[in-house]
């Protein structure tokens, strides 16, 4: 191929290990950043065609943020003045159109590798055990609010959220307030990171077979 991938063959055919492809492969990255993606687990709808060709990822971290960010959750949490999508607030830092910030320097180290944008459930746990002092049982307690949509359950949470703010004071009672406000609105339809990587892998072996063998 002239990315510079090679097959072994057998009787003049390549033959393909899906589990040992080259993950760096060019044509394969430029395939999806194109939109050219029908066929392409999780990004064949028209959604998943648009956002490839807005988001361009070029490696497995950015194909999972792609794959959660067309989530109800990020696409409908809005923000801002004026205000937009978590979606093409991911984008815009992405690609230096809007000013990268964290909103706290605490998020940070949570939010850095999503531009500052609440993407995951495991950041939205994260947040919960630094800011609020969440053991792991409770941060998992808020994860289920989310990923099963309990209302009852995440305005416990929120309560004890607020309260352990106040507690280890990192931020103030505005500021977690802000805070878990995302959270709440993550509870939509946020992603876990684990699940994203796991599609974003599947996203991109079947985008390297269209890509070397249309």
């Amino acid at each position: 191929a002239s990315c510079g991938c090679q097959f072994p063959t057998i009787n003049g055919r390549p033959v393909l290990d899906i589990y040992s492809l080259d993950m760096d492969c060019l044509h394969t990255w430029d395939l999806i950043s194109s939109g050219t993606t029908k066929g392409i687990f999780q990004l064949e709808s028209h959604l998943g065609r648009s956002w490839a060709k807005k988001v361009r990822p070029k490696n497995i971290e950015d194909l999972a943020a792609l794959i959660a960010l067309i989530r109800p959750g990020c696409l409908k949490a809005m923000s801002g003045d004026p205000p937009k999508s978590m979606t093409q607030r991911y984008c815009d830092r992405k690609f230096g159109e809007e000013d990268l910030e964290y909103f706290h320097p605490s998020l940070e180290p949570i939010l850095g590798n999503t531009y500052g944008v609440l993407v995951y459930q495991e950041q939205a746990m994260q947040m919960a055990q630094v800011l609020a002092g969440f053991d792991l049982q409770e941060a998992d307690v808020l994860r289920k609010a989310i990923g099963k949509k309990k209302a009852d359950v995440m305005t416990t949470v929120e309560k004890q959220f607020l309260k352990g703010c106040k507690k280890t004071g990192i931020v103030n009672e505005s500021e977690a307030q802000e805070i878990f406000g995302w959270i709440r609105k993550s509870q939509r339809y946020s992603f876990n990171k684990s699940h994203a990587v796991s599609y974003a892998k599947n996203a991109y072996w079947s985008a390297y077979c269209k890509s070397h063998f249309p």
